[in-house]
């Protein structure tokens, strides 16, 4: 699979290389989301896992840009998975709202991920 990561963590980001690493899976790395939203525009990914709080434009700004694109370009949606270290039920419900499939509450372990 082709991932986009968006995470503005340089800890996270290893720990996501390292997640993937011996996998046949190919991982872009982005640090916010307008850059997740470029490089989403720009290139075919089958899945994005995006930080929910990023500086500049948020994981939900951005989904739903990814989404609003999506629907412009006749593309069937993707599944985007928000990432969060907030285990509250109303973040999951704010991701699903903004047009995540999912939320993966940090710390995630590699078999999770996987």
């Amino acid at each position: 699979l082709r991932l986009l990561l968006a995470e503005d963590s340089p800890e996270s980001q290893e720990l996501m290389k390292c997640y993937f690493q011996g996998t046949p899976h190919q991982v872009a790395i982005v640090s916010d989301g307008e850059q997740a939203v470029a490089a989403f525009k720009a290139s075919r990914f089958d899945i994005v896992l995006i930080d929910l709080q990023m500086p500049g434009m948020d994981g939900f700004t951005a989904t739903r840009m990814i989404r609003a694109w999506e629907s412009t370009h006749q593309r069937s949606p993707i599944p985007i998975l928000a990432l969060t270290a907030n285990a509250l039920q109303d973040a999951e419900e704010q991701s699903l709202a903004a047009g995540c499939s999912g939320i993966l509450t940090k710390p995630i372990s590699r078999p999770q991920l996987l």
